[in-house]
């Protein structure tokens, strides 16, 4: 060999360990959640070797990790072009598309990747997820059947087929396929809550009671077994629901929230949005805003414009997380909200509640904390599940679902007892749920300058 060939080879192999051990220390930062270090370094190996599949691939999942989805999207594509069935990366790419509500991309990447591995039972478990988002419940059927075939041990799966056999009505499929997953899990939250769904879908409200109850055998401490559990009894009705139910169910959904959301056709921003616009005739940037129970920060962008301090508080660590990505708000707290409103020092102009005093009964604790951090003429905009039936003499209920309604007699009397004045209320759809709207009341109300009245 000739003594320039040498250099060449001697070259390509120094490049390559440099390429193999700047991916392994990317690789380790990634695993330990170090992702903006993790992402310097993969990029540095790109720099070096742009066509890198495992940097591109990885690199796309914490762009996407980190709310650029659409980036992450295209390096991945970008990983697959550079590597024949790359099934990691098909596998990521699917999940990318579906979280971003790109179904049918989706749909076609996962039905590629059980072809290339037709005995990969997540494979399959996956792509039932995609057909059961896109109301292909039967396909989904086949899906997760097919991946409890290869892999009868894993209790996800089974929760899996139990959601899309409850979505076609079959409840005591569903409830075979749940108990299934109990057997392998009995702490698999999701089973124990979708059972008890099923029966009181059923219509066997004693059914319901008994998961519940079965449940907290196995996980007696479980907050959401024991806040659901009341869902079954007029007389054991908490005042609100738990901080430990509501951390442990936000942090579960804080991943895919929005993206729910988005398929109830969630309303709650835009309520907010255009009870704002009563109030206020153009966005001035000049408001102390609170965004309570602010959860991901659906809410951000119609309140940014109007304030010249956002805050966000939320008990769910996660939530706000998410919420962080968007650099909308100035500060974001994690407290419990009436306890934020008694001890926080700061006074807000306008405080607004999408879909959070939904977990209040009683609402004079959280209407007086609120009146304390508001100044005079303050703004109070909020959304309050209703009773089906426009019912206005009921107090407030605990509803199957773990959420509280209210009437609207009460709200106006809790909240005239605390020191505000109720500007205008009005009935409108806030989701849908099980197909169904579920009907709201989007309440304005203004802290009154008069002296508060002793609470009731």
């Amino acid at each position: 060999m000739s003594r320039k060939k040498k250099r060449v080879a001697k070259r390509r192999r120094g490049t390559s360990r440099l390429e193999r051990d700047g991916f392994q220390e990317a690789l380790t930062l990634h695993r330990d959640g170090k992702l903006a270090e993790a992402e310097a370094v993969y990029r540095r190996v790109l720099s070096g070797n742009a066509g890198h599949a495992e940097a591109l691939h990885l690199l796309g999942v914490i762009l996407h990790q980190r709310g650029d989805s659409f980036e992450g999207a295209k390096l991945i594509r970008r990983a697959i072009a550079n590597r024949d069935e790359y099934s990691a990366a098909i596998n990521d790419l699917g999940n990318v598309l579906r979280e971003t509500r790109q179904l049918d991309e989706a749909a076609l990447w996962f039905a590629k990747l059980v072809k290339l591995k037709p005995d990969d039972a997540d494979a399959f478990n996956n792509l039932g997820i995609v057909f059961k988002d896109q109301d292909r419940l039967d396909d989904a059927v086949v899906s997760y059947e097919r991946a409890i075939e290869l892999n009868p041990q894993n209790p996800g799966t089974h929760c899996n087929l139990g959601n899309a056999l409850k979505k076609l009505r079959k409840w005591n499929e569903a409830a075979d396929a749940y108990r299934q997953a109990i057997a392998l899990d009995p702490r698999l939250v999701d089973a124990w809550r979708n059972l008890a769904a099923v029966w009181r879908s059923a219509g066997r409200l004693d059914k319901a009671r008994e998961a519940f109850e079965q449940w907290l055998i196995h996980d007696p401490d479980n907050p959401v077994a024991q806040h659901m559990l009341a869902t079954c009894s007029e007389d054991r009705v908490p005042a609100r629901a738990s901080d430990d139910y509501i951390r442990q169910v936000f942090d579960e959904y804080a991943d895919t929230y929005n993206a729910a959301f988005s398929d109830l056709d969630y309303r709650g921003p835009q309520l907010i949005k255009e009870a704002i616009g009563h109030v206020y005739d153009a966005p001035s940037a000049s408001k102390d805003v609170l965004d309570a129970g602010c959860g991901t920060g659906l809410c951000g962008p119609c309140l940014r414009p109007f304030a010249r301090t956002l805050v966000g508080v939320d008990l769910s660590a996660k939530m706000l997380a998410r919420a962080r990505q968007l650099d909308l708000y100035d500060d974001l707290v994690e407290a419990e909200l009436t306890s934020f409103l008694r001890t926080d020092r700061r006074e807000f102009d306008l405080m607004c509640a999408a879909d959070t005093l939904n977990y209040f009964g009683d609402l004079a604790p959280v209407f007086a904390a609120a009146h304390g951090v508001l100044r005079d003429d303050a703004v109070l905009i909020f959304t309050l599940e209703a009773e089906a039936d426009d019912s206005e003499r009921v107090d407030f209920r605990l509803n199957a679902n773990g959420r509280y309604c209210h009437g609207v007699d009460y709200v106006t009397r809790m909240l005239v007892a605390q020191g505000f004045t109720l500007e205008r209320v009005r009935r409108a759809t806030l989701r849908k749920e099980a197909s169904q709207p579920v009907a709201a009341y989007v309440i304005q109300a203004n802290k009154a300058r008069l002296p508060k009245p002793s609470q009731v």
